[in-house]
């Protein structure tokens, strides 16, 4: 809960978000337990994310190229950037 505070408006957010985050979320888990330990040992989902035939990487995956995953290092690294900037540490571009 949202620092305890269960009737705060926040929550009704917080609580939307898991519900719509969850909605496809099904399948089986083998699992282990042993001593306070939980050991996940296979998962299987009609809704994975994990597509044995779309792991492929470098020059044999055709979803993207180079030139892509360029402008995606520079979007996903930019908010370290500002936040370098912001605290005086600019680097050259």
């Amino acid at each position: 809960m949202h620092e305890g505070q269960h009737f705060d408006p926040v929550m009704r957010d917080i609580e939307a978000f898991l519900e719509s985050s969850q909605e496809v979320v099904t399948g089986e888990v083998d699992a282990e337990l042993f001593k306070g330990n939980a050991r996940v040992l296979g998962c299987d989902s009609p809704f994975s994310m994990m597509d044995a035939g779309s792991a492929e990487y470098g020059e044999t995956h055709h979803a993207w190229d180079s030139r892509d995953a360029e402008g995606f290092t520079k979007i996903a690294g930019m908010q370290s950037v500002l936040a370098g900037k912001a605290r005086g540490m600019e680097r050259d571009s």
